[in-house]
């Protein structure tokens, strides 16, 4: 009998790996450090008032008491409408240049006419967080009414990447140059296929790269 093949554990999908066994350190805070919350906030929008004219429970007449009970409560709003703005460029001409110059518009990527604030959340929703396409396009379309399509996302990160790569090749030269890189790396899905992200970092540099193998 042909004894069952064993896998390394860098073989194993991540999702498919079982959990650790034996006891797990408590993930709470040691007696007497100091608690991490929230910011109160001091800035209010609007205010509501809530009366009752019968007893929640017995359904009988209330009387009103001398206290009431402030509550404050942070939330996005029920309806996003997106801000479609119209952008004016007047033209100049240049004596010098012999040539017609006019500003920088620069609230979106050059000829994209979607602005840049949802081209840096949709792609940092993709590329950083992990989430997929599709789920972006529902997010956007169902929370913020904003419709995207996917040719049209694939597009702008594209642009967005022609813009910022000068700036991660230089990350990573720097990082090969380094005396002392620390590594680190964890699995990711590409396209149905588990992938690695690693992480390598300094005291002031971390560089990613998610590549298909673990060594």
């Amino acid at each position: 009998m042909v004894p069952p093949l064993r896998l390394h554990a860098g073989q194993i999908e991540t999702y498919a790996k079982a959990t650790t066994k034996g006891s797990v350190k408590p993930k709470v805070a040691k007696l007497g450090h100091p608690g991490y919350r929230r910011l109160s906030t001091f800035h209010i929008d609007r205010d509501q008032s809530h009366t009752l004219t019968e007893c929640l429970k017995y359904h009988g007449p209330v009387q009103p008491c001398r206290f009431s009970r402030t509550r404050v409560i942070e939330d996005i709003p029920e309806n996003i409408t997106p801000v479609v703005t119209k952008h004016v460029s007047h033209r100049y001409w240049c004596p010098a240049c012999q040539t017609t110059v006019e500003p920088i518009v620069a609230n979106a990527l050059p000829g994209c006419r979607i602005g840049l604030r949802v081209v840096i959340l949709s792609a940092w929703l993709h590329n950083l967080v992990g989430t997929t396409l599709a789920q972006i396009l529902d997010l956007f379309y169902y929370y913020l009414q904003f419709k995207l399509t996917s040719a049209g996302s694939i597009q702008m990160w594209q642009r967005l990447r022609d813009i910022v790569l000068a700036w991660y090749l230089e990350i990573r030269n720097q990082a090969l140059d380094s005396a002392v890189l620390h590594a680190d790396e964890t699995g990711r899905r590409v396209d149905g296929k588990t992938h690695w992200l690693w992480c390598f970092a300094i005291n002031n540099l971390t560089y990613y790269q998610i590549d298909r193998s673990r060594g």
